[in-house]
């Protein structure tokens, strides 16, 4: 027997994330594992009056396929990808993380080519530019694997994610728009914790809202900080899946916006990363997320970036729409808790103490806090 939960989150998803009408045509990309939860998609893509279309993936054999593959045939792959989607009006990219070890199979030497062709073939074709008028929601779905990976039992795990994901957005963005019009009014952002004492600037920079509409969980205000503002330290206190590993106590040093050390239990690792072209050394986002229910690591970076009482520093590529020119191949949203838990915090703006702990300290900003965020998408 299905869980009703994982209707409600299908009607969610398509009647406002990407908020179908009729006759528009939705692509659901899903694998093995997410059947379940495409198959409640399609029903209410077809409710709305919607053409749901699907692009079934499986891991293990992409894998397989890029451990052969040459330029010249990815390029195939990526146009054949392209037509595929050319038309669609929305995308539902219904992600299931597995085996951490798939790509082992591939060289190191084939990854970093297989990484470097993509981008060479997304300028080519024109598919470094996203489309404005394509509505996209990346979501997720619980699995076994997934459970392991937070560190929770099953049902503690599918329990967790349906009160993550099925939180009240609309009361979440309108108390999301006080804190993006405060940042957009402000100059200098200043995280002061445990072995963290940065400044950057926010200065002339549009900030946006993500209230489950792009994103499932969401729960974030969001923008490209000031390329060359950022100096000093953040010691990034939540472990982060990268290319298959788990990175821990990720700590950056910048001047003038750029990363001039780093170091973690994976320091050359991360090196390589940092070094994948010029822009990956420097901050492309910027974001103080919100979502109540996430409290903890799950060891995914779609749920951890949404945490109450934490933000990320995002190394690469800048944010579409509101951007500040860097560009990069890389965009790696690490998360740094302010949570009690994790050690505390302070943001700071301007001089003025915005959130102390994982908790929102001016009056106008109360609506953010824990108990002021929840419902539920019915209420």
């Amino acid at each position: 027997m299905s869980d009703p939960r994982m209707q409600r989150l299908a009607k969610l998803v398509v009647h406002y994330s990407i908020s179908v009408k009729p006759k528009e045509k939705v692509i659901i990309d899903c694998t093995f594992d997410s059947i379940p939860m495409a198959k409640a998609l399609v029903r209410e893509i077809y409710a709305a009056g919607g053409h749901p279309f699907v692009n079934y993936t499986d891991n293990a054999l992409t894998s397989e396929i890029m451990a052969g593959t040459d330029r010249e045939h990815l390029a195939n792959t990526m146009k054949y990808d392209a037509w595929k989607t050319l038309d669609v009006d929305a995308w539902i990219m219904l992600n299931i993380p597995r085996n951490k070890f798939e790509n082992s199979i591939i060289a190191d030497e084939q990854l970093k080519n297989i990484t470097r062709w993509r981008n060479e073939i997304k300028a080519e074709l024109g598919l470094d530019k996203q489309r404005p008028e394509v509505k996209p929601c990346v979501m997720t779905f619980p699995t076994h694997f997934t459970a392991h990976l937070a560190q929770m039992g099953t049902d503690e795990y599918a329990d967790f994610y349906y009160q993550a994901c099925l939180a009240n957005y609309r009361k979440m963005a309108v108390s999301l728009e006080v804190l993006a019009e405060l940042m957009s009014r402000t100059n200098e952002v200043h995280l002061v914790g445990i072995d963290t004492d940065l400044k950057l600037s926010l200065k002339g920079m549009k900030t946006l809202v993500s209230a489950g509409d792009r994103n499932m969980p969401d729960g974030e205000a969001y923008c490209s900080p000031v390329k060359d503002s950022i100096n000093g330290v953040i010691t990034y206190n939540i472990p982060s899946p990268y290319e298959g590993i788990v990175f821990e106590n990720i700590r950056l040093e910048f001047i003038d916006g750029k990363i001039v050390k780093a170091t973690s239990n994976y320091t050359d690792r991360l090196n390589k990363i940092l070094d994948a072209d010029e822009g990956a050394r420097y901050i492309g986002e910027f974001a103080i997320t919100v979502n109540p229910m996430i409290t903890r690591p799950t060891g995914s970076i779609l749920f951890d970036e949404k945490m109450t009482g934490a933000i990320h520093l995002t190394p690469g590529n800048e944010i579409w729409k509101t951007g500040n020119g860097n560009r990069s191949r890389v965009h790696w949203d690490i998360v740094y808790s302010q949570l009690p838990q994790h050690g505390g915090g302070e943001i700071w703006f301007d001089g003025r103490l915005i959130r102390k702990d994982g908790r929102f300290v001016p009056e106008e900003l109360h609506c953010l806090n824990p108990e002021n965020m929840l419902g539920s998408p019915d209420e």
